[in-house]
């Protein structure tokens, strides 16, 4: 489990939390880092039930980082991440997440995310 997690992280991690990066978007990717350190250096056995656990208690406890501040951050990631897999093309993103395009827009307004379409 930790070596997919750090493959995880050195694959998606820039591509994730990339870009412009405001106090808490920089504070959350360091606090990131030290969560994937400290589980590379447990057991390779971990479940999954307690690889959560450690999560939250990592962020929410030992970093005194709201639950609600934590879900926005991983929201904005996982929005980013999709939203760079499309291109930028909300439409695309939004059929993918199943959700409507208008919440997926309000989404990206919210978090102040911005793209640079590639060109074909």
């Amino acid at each position: 489990m930790n070596s997919r997690v750090s493959l995880f992280y050195k694959k998606k991690h820039e591509f994730a939390f990339g870009g412009s990066q405001n106090n808490d978007v920089k504070r959350f990717n360091e606090l990131f880092k030290d969560f994937i350190e400290e589980q590379n250096q447990t057991k390779s056995g971990i479940s999954k039930r307690d690889f959560l656990t450690n999560f939250l208690e990592h962020f929410c406890v030992k970093n005194d980082i709201s639950f609600r501040e934590l879900m926005d951050q991983l929201e904005r990631a996982f929005l980013v991440r999709i939203l760079s897999e499309m291109n930028g093309n909300q439409k695309l993103a939004s059929e993918i997440l199943g959700i409507k395009h208008t919440t997926l827009h309000e989404k990206v307004k919210k978090h102040k995310i911005q793209f640079k379409k590639d060109s074909l």
